[in-house]
């Protein structure tokens, strides 16, 4: 419980960090809808958006091919528009290391080999 409660007030410190307050730089921070959710529920918004995205895209890939272009994606804006930059961030680390998984040959491992390089860089 003590170590929830510490990770609680790190997460908590970084996001003032990126939220400054209005009182000190004179305007406001995040959208309205950030600063009204509490930040374990905006990391959990996050792994949530980015499991839909994996879901979706593993039920659809037969019927479109590689849906994966526009699933996960749009998981990072959502992620980052209704969490904040930092849930943004861990959907974009989440989202490849899915798509990394369960997409890319050789399926099933975390490999990345030359020819990768380009795909995760666009990605």
């Amino acid at each position: 419980m003590r170590g929830i409660q510490n990770l609680q007030a790190i997460l908590r410190m970084y996001d003032r960090y990126q939220h400054p307050s209005s009182e000190r730089t004179g305007m406001t921070a995040g959208n309205a809808v950030t600063s009204k959710l509490n930040v374990p529920f905006r990391y959990g918004l996050a792994i949530a958006f980015v499991g839909a995205a994996l879901l979706l895209s593993y039920l659809l890939r037969g019927s479109f091919g590689n849906p994966t272009w526009f699933f996960f994606p749009a998981a990072v804006m959502a992620s980052t528009w209704f969490g904040g930059m930092a849930p943004g961030w861990l959907a974009v680390v989440l989202s490849t290391l899915a798509v990394q998984y369960f997409f890319v040959p050789p399926v099933g491992s975390l490999t990345i080999t030359s020819n990768d390089v380009p795909f995760f860089a666009a990605f």
